[in-house]
């Protein structure tokens, strides 16, 4: 991660994608955030829009959804935490 300057409206801990530039901000102020590289999903898989976090957990592993598994049969049934 590293501090920039970020010129935004948004309020402190918003989160802030920018596909095209492969990074995620993290609004420290109105002029910085935190800057953070970032992997992006393939044309096709992605999205677009406003989104409020109503929750956060901590997930103990991570299992691929069925139509992913079919789209890529050789990912693992689930994925340690």
């Amino acid at each position: 991660r590293k501090t920039v300057a970020f010129q935004t409206g948004e309020q402190p801990g918003t989160i802030i994608i920018r596909k095209n530039e492969k990074a995620l901000y993290l609004v420290t102020n109105k002029s910085q955030a935190l800057r953070y590289q970032i992997s992006v999903g393939r044309d096709g898989f992605g999205w677009t829009g406003t989104v409020k976090v109503a929750a956060k957990t901590e997930w103990p592993e991570w299992r691929p959804p069925k139509e992913m598994r079919v789209r890529q049969p050789d990912l693992p049934a689930m994925v340690p935490a």
